[in-house]
């Protein structure tokens, strides 16, 4: 049926404009995202968006993926946001409106050298570009309860501009709801509309009942205002102050099955703990492109402990006859401090390969002192020269000082061999280089009834310094098989790693039998094979073999070891003629990702697997004592196998955004 419309003539002068948003775009090598093409609720958060998007698949963890890709760095305006790399923050908080557009796009992984860089695909990055009149805001949350001797409560502050970003919070509460650092305050405390995580929550998990705090800041600034997230110029400095109070009240029983001595054996303990530290952290990063990076990374943390622990153990056996009994007050204070320094400096030039290299530098130190009062009485029913009472204390410091270098030089082949092409093997000379010192003071004190003091225990009392020496330089052979075409990319790619250990250990002691020098240098070997394949727009699969071989030697601890009686059910024993460890390690890994942007689904999933053989592994030979002591000595085993294999395997399928977990299996099997 025709239907004829007569519109009558009009001189108005009015004009009517049409505008059409296009949601999706690709600008050069940049996928384009623009949020004003999706109709949404005022209140939605980018990650609401992203819901929304063809072929992106927001996860319950807040992980992110495209066509099965996952997209490992989500940027503001070029830069993490809030300095942190984590994607929640940004995507959980900012709001749709205030969104210019999203690009995604492929850009090269900084952390790997030159040649690796050729073995594996580009990372996705996803930057989200602000609008102009939003480059500057805040928000936070706040929440507190309260109920029948339970509380909580929380906070978070944010805001940032151009070059800027500081953010505070905390919590306090005593419903086992842990506050680790104020980077998880701000992970839970986000605008998320849908699929909520429920990590920030009280634990049934936890023991006991513990009541938690958590108060601190971080600043970050940009020192230059630039959106290319190749240039950096940042500087990030956090302090977080925490704690915990724990009251926990244990029963544990165990029947104990040996051939000649089975056992029933019941625990019961009572412990308060306190807990209070104080975290600082800076790091400073400088970047100009993907050839050169600087980073510096300092931490420092003080931290004081105290508490309190009372324990009974009664031993029986299988006719209900007691065998021993043991009651154990411990008290202990202690102290620590750590500090830690890391610089990083990489270079990578595609025109000058001399000019490839990279250097780090690593101090670690840290200081403790704690001071420990034991009460403990043993008494057995079946032979009394075994019963035994102790009142000891100890005073125990440590200092540990570790220094440790890496320099790899990616040029060695150019100067050794010109322009010559070797066949197309790269070679690269690495060397690493370790010092650590430690140095352990223990006064040992029990105490005298006649005099009512404290006297020293010449047996346990000892001081221990151990030095370790390592240099470990290597040649790295590798080679690339590859090609680009339009529709499909390959890449086979192989590596041969040639390692010399050489390792110098020195123990000095008030023990003289534990004074001892040791020299070792072990050559080893260890190289990979893989294999990827990308199909524009279809599938992308990647799968490698790899094996390791190392050495292991016995230490100063399991030689000659330091009985302390005052362990009555543990007992151990050093052995001096313990040898040295060969480890031969088997990996292989793949995964599958399917990448149909007009699909209904999208499939990915990986596989892992490795098998260890070890040769002279130490273990424990255990004998148990009638009276329910166990005595464990220290013994090379002819061999030892272990294997792990595990695998997950996921579904999307793009209704309502409804995301299936297939299958996860993860199987451990030892020898």
């Amino acid at each position: 049926m025709n239907v004829t419309v007569l519109l009558a003539p009009s001189f108005n002068d009015s004009n009517v404009t049409v505008t059409a948003h296009v949601p999706i775009r690709m600008n050069g090598d940049t996928l384009e995202i623009n949020p004003a093409a999706f109709k949404m609720d005022p209140n939605a958060v980018v990650e609401d968006l992203l819901t929304q998007v063809p072929g992106v698949t927001v996860w319950a963890d807040g992980s992110i993926t495209m066509n099965g890709r996952k997209i490992p760095s989500v940027l503001v305006d070029g830069k993490p946001f809030m300095g942190s790399g984590d994607a929640r923050l940004a995507t959980q908080n900012l709001p749709k409106n205030a969104i210019d557009k999203i690009q995604v796009y492929q850009e090269v992984d900084r952390s790997l050298k030159p040649e690796e860089r050729k073995q594996k695909d580009s990372l996705l990055t996803m930057n989200i570009k602000l609008k102009e009149d939003k480059k500057t805001g805040y928000f936070g949350k706040a929440g507190i309860g309260y109920g029948t001797d339970r509380f909580e409560s929380d906070l978070s502050f944010q805001m940032y501009n151009k070059k800027t970003s500081f953010g505070f919070g905390g919590g306090f509460n005593n419903i086992n709801k842990s506050v680790k650092n104020l980077q998880e305050m701000f992970q839970n405390n986000t605008y998320r509309n849908y699929n909520p995580n429920l990590y920030n929550v009280g634990s049934f998990d936890k023991d006991g009942i513990n009541k938690y705090h958590s108060i601190g800041g971080v600043f970050t600034h940009n020192f230059i205002e630039t959106t290319n997230s190749r240039q950096n110029d940042r500087i990030t400095v956090n302090y977080t102050k925490s704690g915990s109070e724990q009251f926990l009240t244990d029963l544990s029983l165990q029947n104990r099955t040996t051939e000649d001595n089975p056992q029933f054996i019941e625990n019961n303990s009572v412990s308060n703990n306190t807990n209070n530290s104080n975290d600082i952290g800076v790091n400073y990063i400088k970047t100009n492109s993907y050839n050169d990076q600087f980073t510096v990374n300092g931490t420092a943390t003080f931290s004081n402990n105290s508490g309190n622990t009372k324990s009974t153990t009664d031993i029986e056996d299988p006719s209900g006859n007691p065998i021993s009994n043991n009651d154990v007050n411990n008290r202990e204070d202690s102290r620590s401090n750590d500090q830690s320094l890391s610089v990083d400096y990489r270079s990578y030039s595609q025109e000058d390969p001399l000019k490839q290299f990279s250097v780090n530098l690593n101090v670690n130190n840290n200081n403790s002192s704690s001071n420990r009062y034991v009460n403990s009485v043993f008494k057995s029913y079946i032979n009394s020269d075994d019963d035994t009472a102790y009142n000891r204390n100890y005073n125990n410091n440590n200092a540990n000082l570790n220094l440790s270098a890496n320099a790899s030089y990616e040029g060695l082949k150019r100067l050794l061999l010109g322009r010559y092409n070797l066949f197309g093997i790269s070679l690269s000379f690495d060397q690493w280089f370790n010092y650590n010192k430690s140095n352990n003071k223990q006064n040992v004190f029990d105490f005298d009834t006649l005099s009512g003091n404290y006297i020293i225990n010449s047996k346990l009392t000892n001081t221990n310094l151990n030095e370790k020496i390592e240099y470990t330089p290597s040649l790295r052979l590798g080679k690339s098989i590859f090609k680009w075409k339009d529709s499909y990319y390959y890449n086979f790619y192989s590596n041969v790693n040639i390692v010399e250990d050489i390792k110098q250990d020195r123990n000095t002691s008030s023990i003289d039998i534990r004074n001892l020098s040791r020299s070792f240098a072990f050559f080893r070997y260890e190289g990979n094979l893989g294999y990827y394949y990308q199909k524009r727009e279809k599938l992308s699969y990647n799968v490698s073999a790899n094996y390791r071989k190392n050495y292991g030697y016995p230490d100063i601890d399991q030689l000659y070891t330091i009985t302390d009686g005052l362990d009555v059910f543990n007992v151990r024993i050093g052995n001096p003629n313990l040898k040295n460890q060969v480890n031969h390690t088997y990996s292989i890994y793949g995964n599958f990702n399917t990448q149909k942007p007009k699909s209904k689904y999208a499939l990915n999933g990986n596989l892992n697997g490795s098998f260890l053989k070890s040769l002279n592994p130490v273990t424990d030979s255990l004998i148990n004592d009638s009276s329910g002591k166990r005595f464990y000595y220290y013994i090379n085993a002819p061999e030892s196998r272990s294997f792990n294999m595990s695998y997950n395997l996921n579904l999307t399928r793009n209704l309502k955004k409804v995301i299936f977990s297939l299958c996860t299996m993860a199987l451990t099997i030892m020898e």
